[in-house]
């Protein structure tokens, strides 16, 4: 058999070995607690230690020292050397070799940077240790992990945007009793929505978005947080379709949200005080959103979220308050509409007074019908309140309403009311009798009739506006020329539409007579005689002469 003799190259390699095991022996010893003996023997083997030590020893310091002795020549006089090992004052002055395992071993609780310089400078001590200290502590896998959060970085706030709703900040507050709130802030002017739902998911979130959005239309920038119906598919299609950029907030970083946050923390007090126990109804939403919206705020300058949303005040029960320094002008109105309204329906203006009668327009029993009614009263141009004959009351439009015409009865009883009521101003008299006077045209000679009701005939042919006055005796004994005078002592009825009629005065083959009170013209029929009592009046009369030319007046 051949026997294998090892190289010089192998010879080599196992005594590299040797060493590599012989270090990893020294530091697991390194591991250990070090002892004065470590010191000394490290201490001995420290060429840098040496010289100090030789310095403080033997000799005064050069007064030139390498740049490895400047470190201790500042201390040189707290430098002193116990059984072969260099102190500082009361501290040990560590080896370079015995420094990390120093280190180590100041560090196995892992204090704090600061507790550990306090725990190091009780000891040791070496040139720039407590730089060493703070790398130690910095580099510590388990300090990183479990130490303090650092110092927070200087706040960066979003900028102001230049127009209202462009850019908001959406949040879900709750639950409270079974509900949420989805708020929406706007940056610009704090404007909040709010709007109470059942559920959270991506869809009502969606659903009630596109509700607040079409008050406000869509903003250019929503921000929101890492929520799950904010991250979804849904929301996403819906700030694709509408134009929107989405940015969303670190997660568990409120701050950067903080636009909602604050409103969502305003939202849950506020709501507290108003509804005592029991949940939030949308009355007491509305309540409060009325108060926050009118309220001024500090960030806005003094002036209210709906100031600066709206450009103007809206009104609260505190602006009842408030006397009115100017007097309202009224609105401009759309006149080309008007104008054109008018061309195509041709309408023609009406107006009512309290107490007209009218036939109002009336939907019941699915048919409209006209019903009679009373007018109340004039509640603007066009408008009016009407009362039923039933005794409901409605308020209708012009155009509802047209004007109540009055049988013939009674509308001739009006008119005999006025008649009677003028005559009383004026003192006229108006008593009847059985037998009128009449003047005969063709013989010119003054007749007595005995019939009490005259030929009734239409009257077509005398002017409907002219006044007609009964004769009386001494009218009819001036001709028949001769104008009546009012007042009259018979009971008659005026032939209009026989020929040769003069007013006041009647011919024909019937005894014609004057018009008094107790003759009227109904609707519908050409005339009627209505009986009036007898009335007489104190006041003497003169008889009226006037002058005729066809009659020969001189005496002489």
């Amino acid at each position: 058999m051949i026997q294998k003799i090892p190289t010089e190259d192998e010879d080599i390699v196992i005594a590299q070995v040797e060493l590599d095991v012989e270090g990893s022996l020294q530091s697991a010893v390194r591991k250990l607690p070090i002892n004065v003996v470590d010191v000394q023997e490290e201490t001995r083997k420290d060429k840098l230690l040496k010289k100090v030590i030789k310095l403080v020893s033997k000799g005064p310091w050069p007064k030139k020292v390498d740049e490895s002795l400047k470190q201790f020549n500042s201390i040189k006089d707290s430098l002193a050397v116990v059984q072969e090992c260099l102190m500082f004052g009361d501290r040990v002055v560590v080896p370079y070799s015995l420094q990390r395992a120093v280190l180590k071993q100041l560090h196995e609780g892992h204090p704090g940077m600061v507790r550990m310089k306090q725990l190091a400078r009780s000891f040791v001590y070496w040139p720039m240790m407590d730089d060493d200290v703070e790398k130690v502590v910095a580099r510590c896998n388990t300090c990183q992990v479990h130490g303090k959060t650092p110092r927070k970085v200087p706040l960066v706030p979003w900028e102001t945007p230049e127009r209202v709703w462009q850019r908001v900040h959406v949040d879900y507050a709750g639950p409270d009793n079974g509900q949420y709130y989805l708020v929406a802030v706007d940056a610009k002017s704090k404007w909040a929505e709010v709007k109470i739902v059942k559920s959270i998911t991506a869809m009502s979130t969606v659903r009630t978005l596109k509700e607040i959005f079409s008050h406000n239309g869509f903003p250019e920038t929503i921000v929101s947080d890492n929520g799950t119906q904010f991250v979804s598919k849904e929301f996403s299609t819906m700030c694709q379709e509408s134009g929107i950029v989405h940015i969303r907030s670190p997660a568990f970083h409120p701050q950067s949200n903080g636009q909602a946050e604050r409103f969502v923390d305003t939202l849950k007090r506020g709501l507290k005080k108003l509804r005592g126990e029991g949940s939030v109804s949308n009355e007491t939403l509305s309540e409060f959103l009325l108060h926050y919206r009118s309220t001024p705020s500090t960030a806005l300058s003094g002036l209210s979220p709906a100031e600066v949303h709206l450009n103007r005040r809206i009104r609260t029960k505190m602006s009842v308050m408030m006397p009115q320094l100017k007097k309202r002008s009224e609105g401009s109105q759309n006149y080309p509409m008007k104008k054109q309204f008018d061309k195509h329906h041709g309408v023609k203006a009406r107006a009512y007074t309290k107490g007209d009668e009218v036939f109002t327009k009336v939907f019941e029993k699915n048919a409209w019908s006209w019903k009679p009614a009373t007018v109340v009263r004039r509640q603007g141009r066009v408008v009016y309140a009407v009362i039923l004959s039933d005794g409901r009351q409605r308020v209708v439009h012009a155009n509802q309403l047209k004007l109540r015409l009055e049988e013939p009865g009674a509308e001739e009883s009006k008119e005999q009311m006025w008649m009677s009521t003028m005559f009383d101003i004026f003192e006229l008299p108006c008593a009847t009798k059985a037998n009128p006077i009449v003047t005969d045209p063709s013989t010119k000679k003054e007749s007595s009739s005995s019939v009490n009701l005259p030929s009734v005939v239409p009257s077509t042919d005398v002017q409907k506006d002219a006044p007609i006055v009964p004769t009386t005796k001494p009218n009819s004994q001036i001709g028949i020329n001769a104008k009546p005078v009012r007042g009259t002592t018979n009971t008659a009825i005026m032939n209009r539409s026989q020929p040769g009629v003069q007013r006041g005065t009647s011919q024909g083959a019937n005894t014609g007579v004057s018009r008094g009170r107790g003759q009227m013209r109904g609707r519908g029929s050409s005339t009627v005689t209505i009986p009036v009592p007898l009335r007489r009046s104190t006041r003497i009369r003169n008889p009226v002469n006037r002058y005729d030319p066809c009659v020969n007046n001189n005496t002489n």
